[in-house]
This record gives C-alpha cells, sequence and structure tokens, in this order.
C-alpha cells in the first residue's frame, strides 16, 4: 500500500475518486525525464480508498491509501516510510521549532516544475504562530490533525538597505521592483496607469479609465524609464535585467481597483528587477497607522515622467479632506467624510511643481516599511488625479 493526498487522487471538479485504472504507481524515481533509471518500479493500482472525514474545501483528512496489483519489493531505491505511532507518548508540542524534512516533486522558488526530487529542511510551527502568520488563511484549513511548518522567508517587499537609511537617500532603480505598468500596446507616449505585483500571477492596478473593457491590455515589470530598452547606471554602466511585458488574461474591477490576472506568470526570482510587494496580512500590520507613507509611480506628464518617482506623503485627516474636496469640484471617492476606506494624503515638501502633489496616475502606490519584518508593505493605491488642486486619494487595501 501506498499512502498520499486524497485530492491527489479525486477529480477537482467532481471531486469524485480518480478510476484506479487510470492511475500508474512509480517507485525508485529520481529525475522523472529519465526513463531509463535502473531500478524504477511501475506498478498498477487496484483500489483508492479515500479518508472516509475527507473534506475537499478545507482539506480536512486530506489522505487516501492506493493498493496495488502486486506485492511491492524493497530494495536500496525502494523503502517503506516510518510512521508516528502515536500512542508511544510522544505529542507534537515536542516537536515545535524543530526541524523536519519534506521531500518531493513540484514547483521550485523560480516557479518551474522540478524534474528531480527535491528535498527542503524547515520547523514544525506552533498553531498559534501559524494563524499569526496569515488567519484568513490558515484559519480555513488548520484543523487539530493538521500542523504547519516553513519559514517566515519569502522575498515580497524587501528592504535592499539599512532601515536607518533615510528613504530619499536609496535609489529608485530596483529598490521598488513591485512597480507595473498597465498599458494599451499602442500607448506608448506615457504611463496611462500604474499597478503593483501581487505575486507571479497577479498586478493590483487603479481602475483606470483608459483601460476599457475589451481593449487590450498589457502589463510591463521590472521597469524604471520607460523611454529606454534598458536601465542603466551612468556611473558604472552596470545594468539591471531586461522588462517582462505580459498580457492579461483576465481584469476583475471593484471599488476603483482592478485585479489584473496575467496570461503569462512574473519572472519573480528570474529577475533582480522583478518581486512582489507584502500585503499586511496580520491584524497587527493592518491596523497600524502611519502619518507618512512611501508613494511610488509614474507621473501623467513632464520631462520626468518616463522615470518611476517616489514621494514622501504626509497624511491629511479624512475629515479635513474631504472638507477640501468638498470645496472644490473634484469627486471624494469615499461615500461620506468619514470612509476608512479613504487614505488621503500629500507631499508637502516637493516644491517642484506645486507643494501638494505632482499629478501621479492612478495606481501609484503608498507603502510603508514593516519595522518587524523589515518589508515593504502595500498600503493603498492612487485613484483618481487631485492635479496639485487637493490631497490625494488612496484606496486602502
Amino acid at each position: 500500500m501506498v499512502v498520499t493526498a486524497a485530492h491527489c487522487v479525486t477529480l477537482a471538479t467532481s471531486r469524485r475518486k480518480i478510476p484506479a485504472n487510470n492511475m500508474q504507481l512509480r517507485l525508485g524515481r529520481f529525475n522523472l525525464m529519465n526513463n531509463e533509471e535502473e531500478y524504477a518500479e511501475e506498478l498498477d493500482v487496484i483500489e483508492t480508498i479515500l479518508h472516509e472525514g475527507y473534506r475537499p474545501t478545507t482539506f480536512e483528512n486530506d489522505i487516501a491509501i492506493l493498493r496495488v496489483e502486486i506485492p511491492i519489493i524493497f530494495n536500496d531505491y525502494i523503502q517503506p516510510v516510518c510512521l508516528w505511532k502515536r500512542d508511544d507518548g510522544v505529542v507534537l508540542p515536542w516537536f515545535y521549532n524543530q526541524p523536519g524534512t519534506v521531500v518531493g516533486w513540484g514547483l521550485s522558488e523560480d516557479n518551474m516544475i522540478g524534474t528531480t526530487l527535491n528535498e527542503a529542511r524547515m520547523p514544525v510551527v506552533d498553531s498559534w504562530t501559524c494563524l499569526a502568520s496569515d488567519r484568513a488563511f490558515f484559519g480555513k484549513f488548520l484543523q487539530s490533525k493538521a500542523f504547519c511548518a516553513g519559514y517566515k522567508n519569502g522575498n515580497c517587499g524587501r528592504n535592499n538597505h539599512m532601515q536607518e537609511l533615510d528613504e530619499n537617500r536609496k535609489p529608485i532603480l530596483n529598490q521598488y521592483p513591485w512597480m507595473a505598468i498597465l498599458a494599451n500596446p499602442t500607448t506608448t507616449e506615457y504611463v496611462p496607469c500604474n499597478g503593483v505585483l501581487l505575486n507571479r500571477n497577479y498586478v493590483l492596478a487603479g481602475n483606470c479609465w483608459q483601460i476599457t473593457a475589451g481593449e487590450e491590455v498589457i502589463v510591463t515589470l521590472g521597469d524604471y524609464d520607460t523611454s529606454r530598452t534598458k536601465d542603466c547606471i551612468d556611473e558604472d554602466r552596470s545594468c539591471v535585467p531586461a522588462v517582462q511585458t505580459v498580457s492579461v488574461s483576465q481584469i476583475i474591477r471593484k471599488d476603483d481597483l482592478a485585479l489584473v490576472r496575467l496570461a503569462v506568470p512574473a519572472d519573480i526570482g528570474g529577475r533582480e528587477n522583478i518581486e512582489a510587494i507584502c500585503l499586511p496580512v496580520t491584524p497587527e500590520q493592518r491596523d497600524r497607522l502611519y502619518n507618512r507613507y512611501i508613494m511610488t509611480g509614474w507621473k501623467e506628464s513632464g520631462t520626468d515622467s518616463t522615470f518611476l518617482q517616489r514621494a514622501l506623503l504626509d497624511v491629511v485627516h479624512t475629515k479635513q479632506c474631504w472638507a477640501e474636496y468638498q470645496e472644490s469640484y473634484h469627486e471624494f471617492r469615499g461615500s461620506d467624510q468619514m470612509d476608512s476606506r479613504i487614505i488621503c494624503a500629500r507631499n508637502l515638501n516637493n516644491r517642484s511643481r506645486s507643494p501638494q502633489c505632482n499629478d501621479y496616475q492612478p495606481g501609484s502606490a503608498i507603502q510603508a516599511i514593516d519595522q518587524k519584518s523589515d518589508r515593504y508593505l502595500l498600503y493603498g493605491l492612487q485613484v483618481g488625479i487631485g492635479y496639485c488642486e487637493v490631497p490625494e486619494q488612496y484606496k486602502a487595501i
């Protein structure tokens, strides 16, 4: 018999068991591309037994047993695994923070399907720590018979400099590799819409009026100067990798934002100028209020509109922001003057055009560095343009 995951032997749509005669068991394999491995064995499956408590929606009791047609013969390359007896007095808390080993085939950190058997060492994590890292996700899947393991060392939102370094002293090139450009392929004279890379498959953007329903949209990742084919540091002529241009397969619009699905996964890990930003997932991160945010994005116009820009924005109280919009002809995006999903901010220190703003395009991002993780967290995307007359509005994430 062989133990496996129940979701591996059931159909995703109907959730019925895959017929046993449609499955084959391969033992003693290492490189899946090498069909000539000397000690590999192939056996037919005659029965699939699912755990009676298996729940596909929550992956509870996600376990199954496969019965094979003939006995499995052990050798140096095919061996049985030991099972935890659970009646020997050893309890799970004894293993918290202890390293374990995960072995199998699957996607690598470069989002490539590995052909050779992989091994990863990671610590067992207690349930409270696991839930605190992302309650919304793990709360759905963490049951009494399951436990967590792993590190919190993802590469999203990395700060490449010391925390003590003033943000304005950091180079902009390659510092914010999650910034994205959305445009029609025929639009080349300016950046119509900014966005932020969330993961390999999705970009979050402003719901730009230039991007209409049914219009072809492309996303450019890893760019800095849109007027150049490759961004370089003039002093030593070192250049960052080329940008990645991806078409869009789906756009979901809601609340002045657009969730954009990429037709081809972003090359995270493959290029230093393409990374995802972190989201505030813990209650502490989501509820934290900042007096100042780091804004990044491309401008609507101007001699420097081809360059990715950065500005430090001071938060304007929502009530004051509402009052300023009431005195102008601009639309306030909040449903009322105390809408908690709108963050108002302006750049008080930049006098290049106005003390208030620099007409950045919708989708420009405001972020802050989380002191504990030393990572950039996304807190809002710009909606509309204030044109240097009123504070800019950002839809809170």
